[in-house]
This record gives structure tokens, C-alpha cells and sequence, in this order.
């Protein structure tokens, strides 16, 4: 359970350098600013899934700048200069993909709105107790929504998350770690998170780890639906 939770920083890492790497779609008509925001938590989920979350995944492909969407999801359209997309997962479980689209800012992104759905849902004696609520809201430690306060033409975004005030510019990412521990809830600078992800798994506090990633300029007719 260790080497999955760590392993997603490193793959956070290597979306950012994929990111540098193609460079960032200039702005424009047709264009729209992408900003990807990931949670990852360790005790949201709250049973056994019933053929797995109903939110199906949203998929973002940096190298080639394309976004692959379920058929029937709302796509940004000229008036709406920025999409946000929130993935949630906890551990190696996928629970909810979301899709924020933002016409004039300031804009608040609700990323904290409840997780929704039912599950097989089994006690700590591993008998089945029956049907509810697959998401346990509560354990999602996130310090409020995100709210987008302005963006440059060169694709930086400014935004506040909690008491942080955060400027990002294309292909720059920010994250924290928070831990619920029996003396008070900690929050973690992402150069400390290995060392604190890998005891609060060891002593199995709850954890949320959330990062912001700016993409840059991406092209709507690169947008593909399934």
C-alpha cells in the first residue's frame, strides 16, 4: 500500500516534466487553459465497489496536448477560457473525475463537494453488511475549494486554495499533504511527503494528498469524446 500511494508522486513528477518537454500551447481562438487537479486519499473508500465508481475517468494526455472525455460530458466551449479537472482516487482505486469549466474569474472550483455512489459495503470482520454509501466524505482532508482569481496570456494562473495565496505557470505544480494524527490534523510540504506518507501508512492515520498541475494552453479541437 506504500509503494502504490508514494508511486503516484512520482508519476505527478513525470506528468510535469511531459508537460516542459512539448511546451505549452499558445493562447488564443480555439485554445483553452488547462489546470489538473489531483486527490489522492487513504480512507475515503468505504466498501467494496459494485463493478467499480460510476464517475467514468477522464484522461488527459499531455504529450500530444488531447483530453479524452466520456460522450455526453460538457466541453468548453469559446466563452469559457479554462477547464479544471479534478481526479480523486483513493490509493489505487479510482472514485470520481469532474470537470470545472470557468467563463469569467474569479471563479470558485468546487472541488470539495461530496463523492456520491453506493458500494458493497463490509465490516471490519469481513462480513457483507449491505449496500451504502461508497465515499466517506469526511476523509477527505482538503482545506476548502479552489478559487481561480486570474490568468495571463502567457497561460499563469492565480489562485487561492485554504490560506495559500498560489501563482502557477505553464507546466509548474503545487501540492500538499494532510494528515489526520492522533495529537491534531499536519500539513506537509511536498519535499517531506515520502517520509511522511510512508509512517502515517505504517501507523494507519488518514491522509489526503492534493496537487495542482497548470498545463498550459491546450486546443479544443484536440478534445475527444468516447
Amino acid at each position: 500500500m506504500t509503494k502504490r500511494f508514494l508511486a503516484v508522486t512520482l508519476l505527478l513528477m513525470l506528468l510535469v516534466w511531459l508537460v516542459w518537454r512539448m511546451g505549452s500551447w499558445e493562447p488564443g481562438r480555439g485554445s483553452y487553459l488547462f489546470l489538473f487537479v489531483w486527490e489522492n486519499n487513504t480512507a475515503a473508500l468505504a466498501g467494496q465497489p459494485l463493478g467499480g465508481s460510476p464517475w467514468p475517468e477522464i484522461t488527459p494526455d499531455p504529450p500530444s496536448g488531447s483530453l479524452t472525455v466520456p460522450a455526453g460530458t460538457a466541453v468548453p466551449d469559446g466563452k469559457r477560457p479554462v477547464l479544471v479537472l479534478q481526479r480523486i482516487d483513493s490509493l489505487d482505486t479510482h472514485l470520481a473525475s469532474r470537470l470545472f469549466a470557468a467563463e469569467r474569474l474569479p471563479e470558485i472550483i468546487e472541488i470539495n463537494r461530496p463523492v456520491q455512489w453506493e458500494a458493497e459495503v463490509f465490516g471490519p470482520d469481513g462480513r457483507f453488511k449491505g449496500k451504502g454509501k461508497a465515499v466517506r466524505n469526511e476523509e477527505r482532508l482538503l482545506a476548502g475549494n479552489i478559487k481561480l482569481v486570474g490568468i495571463d496570456p502567457d497561460g499563469t494562473v492565480r489562485l487561492t486554495y485554504g490560506e495559500r495565496d498560489l501563482e502557477l505557470r505553464p507546466g509548474e505544480s503545487w501540492g500538499e499533504l494532510r494528515i489526520s494524527r492522533p495529537d491534531g490534523q499536519i500539513t506537509v510540504r511536498a519535499d517531506q511527503w515520502e517520509k511522511e506518507a510512508q509512517e502515517a501508512l505504517e501507523k494507519r492515520w488518514v491522509m489526503t494528498r492534493l496537487t495542482v498541475q497548470n498545463l498550459g494552453w491546450w486546443k479544443r479541437e484536440r478534445i475527444k469524446v468516447r
